[in-house]
């Protein structure tokens, strides 16, 4: 058993007898819980930056301000994706519904984006050094300016970004070059499709021609992972070895 554990049995313990003995003995038990009462819990940053980033980004809200969205943001951007997703948890309301414009808070970097740039959008100058300063921070896998505008989808609590979608013909091959993802940061490259065709995905580095990663197992998605230590552009290869249409969206970490 770990000591966070003992600390907190220990402690319900003393909750628990307590409950059982007289006001004289409770006066006297306290100065041996005092120990107890003073043990600080364990240290979870990334936990409690991503609470003091939402309490942020709720008064945000309530002000309209985009520099308190834009401290919100940077709170949140420092966090890896672990930090700030967690899995979903089933919930029941009970009671007559109201009505209210209030909306739910959310742990997502491009809604809060969304917001301070609203919030700044009739200061000229406030929106300058927003965008100066999003473009530092609102971007963990491909570069802000070949992200930003792309329509985007969540998977898992990850954003992706949108960055080519048609139609690929039985034998043809999609290229896409010049395509940058961000240096010490995790890059993640998708192909999705409706599984009529059959694709694969090739990544390679444009400086030296060298593959990074290539994913030829067909089906309806393919992935490349890689961590570049750079940011450096990559060329994109997916090609339509079947016979058949299909349909394909190209998916990059954002």
């Amino acid at each position: 058993m770990n000591e966070s554990k003992r600390t907190f049995l220990a402690s319900l313990g003393a909750c628990l007898a307590a409950a059982a003995v007289s006001p004289q003995d409770r006066a006297a038990d306290a100065a041996k819980d005092e120990p107890l009462i003073k043990n600080k819990r364990e240290k979870t940053p990334g936990f409690d930056q991503a609470i003091l980033a939402n309490q942020l980004a709720m008064e945000a809200h309530a002000r309209k301000s985009p520099i308190l969205m834009l401290a919100a943001i940077e709170l949140l951007a420092n966090l890896k994706e672990s930090d700030r997703s967690s899995k979903a948890v089933k919930t029941k309301t009970q009671g007559t519904a109201g009505k209210s414009d209030k909306k739910s808070p959310t742990l997502q970097l491009g809604d809060w984006v969304d917001a301070a740039r609203a919030y700044a959008k009739d200061d000229k100058e406030l929106t300058a050094f927003l965008e100066k300063r999003l473009e530092k921070l609102s971007s963990r896998g491909i570069i802000y300016a070949q992200g930003v505008g792309k329509s985007e989808v969540t998977v898992r609590g990850v954003t992706f970004k949108v960055i080519k979608s048609g139609v690929l013909f039985g034998g043809q091959i999609l290229t896409l070059s010049n395509v940058r993802f961000n240096g010490n940061q995790p890059a993640v490259l998708a192909v999705v499709s409706d599984g009529e065709g059959y694709t694969g995905l090739g990544v390679i580095d444009e400086r030296t021609n060298t593959v990074i990663g290539k994913d030829t197992d067909g089906g309806k998605v393919n992935l490349v992972r890689w961590y570049p230590t750079e940011e450096r552009p990559v060329t994109i290869r997916i090609p339509n070895v079947g016979s058949r249409a299909t349909s394909y969206m190209v998916l990059a970490n954002w």
